[in-house]
Parts: structure tokens; C-alpha cells; sequence
């Protein structure tokens, strides 16, 4: 005899079967439904209650805080620029004012300034008088300083003028400054 006796149809069989693998999807998707709506919840409850928008407020503000700062960096910088600028303009401001009382220095004091144009590097200067003897003594003194390296690198005589009709002298000249 056979030791498997099998009274039910072999249809039957096959829908039992196919009801437990209904049972068994179903049971798996009801699970996965069950996970999805906990991991959804779950998220939008950190969410809601996390440091996240907090800190979103808090990196606006800071760059907000930064633009401020970065334009007042700006506005520093341009600042600095300028008094490095007029530092420069002071030092040479204060040479060029040394020089020109060291020029007014050597003129006689019967002479006139016609012409006078000083730059850093550069003076040119036309003086007249009524007295030979005063341009003369002008130009000694400007040979002296010449000589003695004090305040020009070069000189050069321009021109020299005599007015017959009015009867003054005049000398122009232009030097290269230390």
C-alpha cells in the first residue's frame, strides 16, 4: 500500500497553497506599510521638534552679520589707503616746504622771484634785481650749495637777461633736486 494517501483533490491542494502565500505576501506588506508610516512619522516628529530650522535661522543671521562685516572691512581698507596716501603727501609736502624756505634762503634780499615751479625731483626759477652784484651773489651761493651736495644734484643756467631800458638782470636756471 502506499504510505501517502492523498483524499483531496489536487486542486484543493494548490488553493491552500496559493492562500498561504496570499496570507504570507500580505502579512509582509501589511509590515512594510507599518514600517513606512513609523520611519514617516518618525522623521517629520525630528523634524518638527529638532534644532533644524533654528539653525537655519542662525546661518542667515551670521551671513547676514558677515555682509555687514565684510563691508566694513571694505570701508576700513579704503580708509587705511587714503592715510597711507596723505602720509606720503605730508612727508612730501613737509621736504618740499624744507627746500623752498632753503631757496628763499639763498636769494639776496633785493631780488625778486619771477618764475618758481617746484616738484619733487625738479626746480626751475627765474629771479631778477636791479643789482648785478645781488645776481652774482645769488649764484655764488647757489654754486656753494652745489658744491656742498646739499640740496641739488645738478643745476643748469637757463638764460641770463639784461634790460637796458628798465636796467635790471634777470637769471633763470633749473636744478635737480637731491
Amino acid at each position: 500500500m502506499t504510505k501517502e494517501i492523498n483524499l483531496l483533490p489536487q486542486r484543493k491542494l494548490d488553493i491552500l497553497q496559493q492562500e498561504k502565500t496570499i496570507r504570507f505576501v500580505r502579512g509582509i506588506a501589511v509590515s512594510l506599510l507599518i514600517l513606512v508610516i513609523t520611519a514617516y512619522v518618525s522623521i517629520f516628529l525630528l523634524n518638527k521638534n529638532s534644532a533644524l530650522p533654528n539653525l537655519r535661522n542662525q546661518k542667515n543671521s551670521l551671513e547676514a552679520n558677515l555682509s555687514l562685516l565684510k563691508s566694513k572691512q571694505e570701508k576700513n581698507a579704503l580708509l587705511l589707503d587714503r592715510i597711507k596716501k596723505i602720509e606720503q603727501l605730508h612727508k612730501n609736502q613737509s621736504s618740499l616746504t624744507n627746500d623752498v624756505a632753503t631757496i628763499q634762503s639763498l636769494l639776496p634780499t633785493d631780488t625778486t622771484i619771477t618764475t618758481f615751479s617746484l616738484s619733487q625731483s625738479t626746480l626751475i626759477l627765474e629771479i631778477s634785481s636791479q643789482s648785478l652784484q645781488s645776481i652774482h651773489t645769488f649764484l655764488d651761493t647757489v654754486n656753494q650749495v652745489y658744491q656742498q651736495k646739499k640740496l641739488f644734484k645738478k643745476v643748469t643756467i637757463d638764460d641770463v637777461v639784461v634790460e637796458t631800458v628798465s636796467g635790471s638782470y634777470s637769471v633763470s636756471m633749473h636744478a635737480t633736486l637731491l
